[in-house]
């Protein structure tokens, strides 16, 4: 479903200004980003949900932007645990109606409030996080900090320098428009900030849910 972020309407020109739809601005980017880098070339945005989280706090601290795979390792459907099967739900769907594979979530105004070259390095940051087998899983490093290696923050740097080499590659393009600017002169510029928002899929132990709701492959609904 979608939604907006509150957005004060003090003057009578306000109702002309165009709305942003920040996941359908996103989704476009995201989907020039990976036609264009070739190490993300593997993501098909198509079976991607992007969604809009609003946050309580503004300020530079806290989480930006994530992407949750809804798959297990190596794209499993299902994991076992204490002997006990478990799930994820509910799925977001594609435009098919079949379950995406990855959710991409955008936290505002937060990530709006940071400059347009880092909000495009957080992008490529959460995109890279994409298994390059596609297949609902995440990238993994090797050893134990499987998500981003060993330092979170040299991850991140090497995804501000990926994002300079290949954003100097790219003409110029009413794509990056909306980087440009925080969210109190994103609001100004284009009045409500409109955002997809989507329920947050959750482990659930297979057999406490109802015997309709669990996957037909399930011994234990026969």
């Amino acid at each position: 479903m979608a939604g907006s972020l509150p957005v004060p309407r003090s003057t009578s020109s306000a109702a002309t200004l165009p709305d942003l739809d920040l996941t359908a601005r996103m989704r476009r980017l995201c989907e020039h980003i990976c036609a264009s880098l070739d190490e993300l070339r593997h993501v098909d945005m198509r079976r991607v949900a992007l969604r809009v989280c609003q946050t309580r706090r503004r300020g530079p601290y806290g989480v930006q932007a994530t992407m949750t795979p809804l798959r297990f390792r190596d794209g499993a459907t299902s994991t076992l645990r204490r002997n006990r099967r478990w799930i994820i739900r509910p799925m977001p769907l594609d435009a098919e109606g079949n379950p995406c594979l990855y959710l991409f979530s955008l936290y505002v105004p937060r990530f709006l409030d940071l400059p347009a070259a880092e909000k495009l390095a957080v992008t490529i940051h959460e995109l890279w996080h994409i298994s390059p087998d596609f297949n609902g899983d995440l990238r993994r490093f090797p050893g134990r900090y499987h998500a981003h290696g060993s330092r979170c923050d040299k991850y991140h740097d090497d995804m501000r320098d990926l994002t300079r080499r290949w954003r100097a590659t790219q003409p110029a393009t009413p794509l990056f428009d909306f980087l440009e600017g925080d969210f109190k002169s994103l609001r100004q510029r284009y009045g409500r900030i409109l955002g997809m928002r989507l329920p947050t899929p959750r482990l659930w132990r297979v057999d406490a849910l109802p015997r309709e709701e669990r996957p037909k492959d399930d011994a234990s609904a026969a």
